[in-house]
């Protein structure tokens, strides 16, 4: 098991939304002032969420699916655990287990295990030889 010091998160467009609406929600419930840091968060996430919800969407802004559509994955993709497991054809508890072993390649990110793809595809395809 490796231990990351993680500099940011990087969250898919369906995330973004909802911490957005979350943070919305948690804002006109509690009336209260947030401190300067974490009033400045929630307009970050709550702007980023209001340009991927624009018709006429910032050109910054892209699709998190797209990846090209070569079908190859790209060096920083993470599969979660049952990703794993249905390309690897086994349960997502052996998956888990694989990466307490150190059989696969795995960072631990709270309670959730994260793949490299890459490593995923290549130990699928040894398998399949």
């Amino acid at each position: 098991m490796q231990r990351l010091d993680l500099d940011g998160v990087l969250l898919d467009e369906a995330d973004v939304t909802l911490l957005a609406g979350m943070l919305r929600a948690a804002t006109s419930r509690m009336n209260a002032a947030w401190s300067p840091p974490a009033q400045l968060l929630t307009a970050r996430i709550c702007d980023a969420a209001a340009r991927f919800e624009s018709p006429t969407r910032d050109a910054g802004v892209t699709k998190s699916i797209d990846s090209g559509g070569s079908g190859t994955p790209l060096p920083h993709d993470l599969l979660d655990s049952a990703e794993t497991a249905r390309i690897l054809g086994i349960k997502p508890h052996a998956a888990r287990a694989l990466a307490r072993r150190g059989t696969v390649p795995a960072y631990r990110v709270g309670e959730r295990w994260l793949y490299p793809a890459q490593d995923v595809v290549r130990r699928a395809e040894r398998r399949a030889r």
